[in-house]
């Protein structure tokens, strides 16, 4: 199973944001969401945490987008992507490992490959001039994701300190991070165009 995390406002995509969700936003005419949605296998099962605008995704995608099974959950007074992970453990109570990426970032098929034959909890991490970063880009253990209400940061409860400290494992990639909320536009720009042109995308 695939989880996004799609409630938050994208505060940093303002004034825009204002009217539309920024997982929407439109790169050669096919919103943004849609190409990492493409980059998981089909027949796959993904769960959709909403809230902001949630009527946007829902419209668009409905309850399958092809061939990728699609459930919604709405994140009830959102405090972060550890609540959404603890609410969607909650209602779902998953089995078997979930991925989880967030709706703002691109994940791409080789990624989704890698992540899914690594063992749980892991993590994909992006080489950078400082450091490595943290692509919001997991692959979680059910029982983890009850623990995720415990990262609470005084504003909202925080998944990635909860899951270092259960021991969360890096998977270091060589590319930056494809975030629509920070400077990558010409990069994603390029892998929008690559992916369409892989998966045959039909603009709308």
């Amino acid at each position: 199973m695939f989880v996004c995390l799609a409630a938050g406002r994208g505060k940093r995509m303002e004034p825009l944001s204002r009217y539309l969700h920024k997982a929407m936003i439109p790169f050669f005419g096919v919103p943004f969401l849609a190409y990492s949605l493409l980059s998981i296998p089909e027949n796959s099962k993904v769960v959709i945490i909403v809230n902001y605008f949630k009527d946007q995704i829902y419209n668009y995608f409905g309850a399958s987008y092809k061939g990728r099974t699609i459930q919604y959950l709405t994140q009830k007074n959102p405090k972060g992507t550890g609540d959404a992970l603890f609410q969607f453990s909650r209602t779902f109570r998953p089995k078997s490992p979930v991925i989880i990426w967030q709706a703002d970032q691109m994940i791409l098929p080789n990624e989704i490959d890698i992540l899914s034959t690594v063992e749980p909890n892991a993590g994909m991490y992006s080489h950078t001039p400082m450091g490595c970063l943290d692509l919001g880009f997991w692959k979680i253990k059910p029982e983890t994701l009850t623990k995720l209400k415990s990262g609470f940061d005084g504003t909202e409860y925080r998944a990635l300190p909860v899951l270092e400290k259960e021991g969360l494992k890096q998977i270091r990639i060589p590319r930056r991070k494809l975030e629509i909320s920070h400077d990558s536009w010409e990069q994603i720009i390029i892998q929008c165009k690559f992916l369409k042109q892989k998966f045959h995308i039909e603009s709308h």
